[in-house]
């Protein structure tokens, strides 16, 4: 069941994909108990489908859980701690509590490092997501710098057309357009979602994120036609995969408005 849900996931078919999880979590607490390696895996997977949704609240119990059971369990220097704390800083991130997803994603970054080295794609992701909660925070510079340092290494270590990179690609991408560099912010927006459309598909959830800075891009630099088309074309998917009263889809239902 935990297989099908993380097709479901993979999709970005999220609806599916958190009613597989939380089926699969409720059977391995009953099999195996609160505090055993899988209940807190599916704990940890359910999280995660629950931050994509928006459940937030959810999430950041979930996950908070996971982290409290690891660092009792297994102790702080543990990969699976690491793991716990660094989807735990992602959450808080995306409840704008920058200040707490900071200080995680820093303790994430430097264990990785010591243990993994600087080139591994854990230790990459860390830095990636440390470096997005520097852009949140207007911390431009020092984003653009990891960001840059980030998607170099990914091509030798991943390969070019990685997810991972493309994620890094579009990471890097908003931070150019923050900085008004609006060529090279296109640029990597088309290069980026190009290749999710081919990979991910089009109507995936990466793709689409990707696709809706690709219009605030077009905007920025005036080109209000394109803008506009793209934005109604994430439109229609996002209501289609996340529904109509997702954060996200009234996220760019606010981005048409202000045509």
């Amino acid at each position: 069941m935990s297989n099908l849900a993380a097709t479901h996931k993979y999709k970005g078919q999220w609806i599916i994909a958190a009613q597989l999880a939380e089926r699969s979590l409720a059977l391995k607490r009953n099999k195996f108990g609160e505090q055993h390696l899988e209940t807190l895996l599916a704990m940890e997977y359910l999280g995660t489908i629950y931050s994509h949704q928006g459940r937030l609240v959810e999430a950041v119990k979930l996950e908070k859980a996971v982290l409290n059971s690891r660092m009792r369990i297994l102790g702080e220097g543990h990969l699976a701690t690491s793991r716990a704390m660094s989807n735990l800083g992602e959450m808080y991130h995306r409840q704008r509590r920058y200040a707490d997803a900071e200080r995680l994603q820093h303790v994430v970054l430097n264990f990785r490092k010591e243990l993994l080295g600087a080139d591994h794609p854990d230790t990459l992701s860390a830095m990636s997501n440390l470096a997005c909660t520097y852009r949140a925070q207007g911390m431009l510079d020092e984003s653009r710098k990891l960001l840059e340092s980030v998607v170099e290494i990914q091509v030798r270590v991943l390969g070019e057309e990685h997810y991972k990179r493309l994620q890094t690609m579009t990471n890097l991408a908003i931070v150019y357009l923050k900085q008004n560099c609006f060529a090279g912010s296109i640029s990597l927006l088309k290069m980026s979602s190009i290749v999710m459309k081919r990979a991910l598909g089009e109507k995936h959830p990466d793709t689409l994120w990707t696709l809706r800075w690709l219009a605030l891009a077009y905007r920025a630099s005036g080109r209000d036609r394109e803008s506009t088309e793209l934005f109604r074309e994430v439109l229609v998917a996002r209501a289609e995969v996340l529904g109509q009263s997702h954060l996200y889809t009234v996220e760019v239902m606010n981005d048409l408005e202000q045509m």
